[in-house]
């Protein structure tokens, strides 16, 4: 939301006016489930890569699945350096850059 031009305490305002359904639509929040469904699953022993697999399954049935970005997240899941995202590892455009930095 502070990309929308929010300081911190409007987006506080902002968040606490959503309904738990507009809540649960923001990209934040599926983010949220998607770590939350990982850590709970590598938990019980599961490796990484079947775990996107089973999420990206599901991505598609809703209808919400970019193919190409997946694939590459499941080549670097399954690559020698798997567990770690090193600076330049994901290709630029792709979208899913910002988690070599964490930052935007």
């Amino acid at each position: 939301m502070q990309d929308n031009g929010f300081n911190e305490a409007e987006c506080r305002l902002q968040i606490k006016k959503m309904t738990n359904t507009q809540l649960m639509g923001t990209p934040e929040a599926t983010l949220f489930t998607i770590l939350q469904s990982v850590i709970k699953l590598q938990r019980k022993g599961i490796l990484l890569t079947p775990i996107l697999n089973r999420i990206e399954q599901h991505r598609s049935f809703l209808g919400g699945s970019d193919p190409s970005k997946m694939n590459e997240l499941v080549e670097i899941a399954s690559g020698p350096d798997a567990g770690t995202i090193k600076t330049g590892s994901l290709k630029t455009g792709s979208g899913l850059e910002t988690l070599k930095t964490g930052s935007r």
